[in-house]
C-alpha cells in the first residue's frame, strides 16, 4: 500500500520522488519516466537510470492519520512547488490512510 501510495504521488504531481512512511515501514517511488524524459542518463557501471538535475528541488510533505499513526508522504519536484500540489499530495495521503485502514481492519477480520 505504502509503495502504491508513493508511486500514484510521483507520478501524478510529476515530482522525481516520493517517500511513503507509516510508524516504521516506508517505500519509495521515482517519479521519473525513462521513456523520453531528458533528464535520465545512464548509471555508471550500466545499472539503472538515474536522474539529473540541475535546478534547485523543492520538497512537500503531507500526512493523515491511520490508526494511531500518521501516513506520510514527502514529494522531491523539481524546481518550484507548484500551485495547488501540497494539496493534491494532502488528498493522496488522505486516501491512502483509508486505503491502508481497511486494509488492517479487512486482516483482522480474516484473521478471526
Amino acid at each position: 500500500m505504502l509503495q502504491q501510495a508513493a508511486g500514484l504521488a510521483a507520478l501524478a504531481l510529476k515530482g522525481l520522488s516520493c517517500v511513503a512512511t507509516w510508524g516504521d515501514q516506508s517505500a519509495g517511488a521515482s517519479g521519473v519516466q525513462p521513456d523520453g524524459d531528458d533528464r535520465v542518463t545512464a548509471s555508471p557501471g550500466g545499472g539503472a537510470p538515474r536522474a539529473t538535475e540541475a535546478k534547485p528541488a523543492h520538497v512537500l510533505v503531507a500526512s493523515a492519520p491511520c490508526r494511531d499513526r500518521q501516513l506520510t508522504l514527502t514529494l522531491t519536484l523539481s524546481g518550484a512547488g507548484g500551485e495547488g500540489r501540497g494539496e493534491l499530495l494532502g488528498l493522496i495521503a488522505t486516501v491512502a490512510a483509508g486505503a491502508l485502514d481497511c486494509l488492517l481492519t479487512r486482516s483482522l477480520v480474516d484473521a478471526s
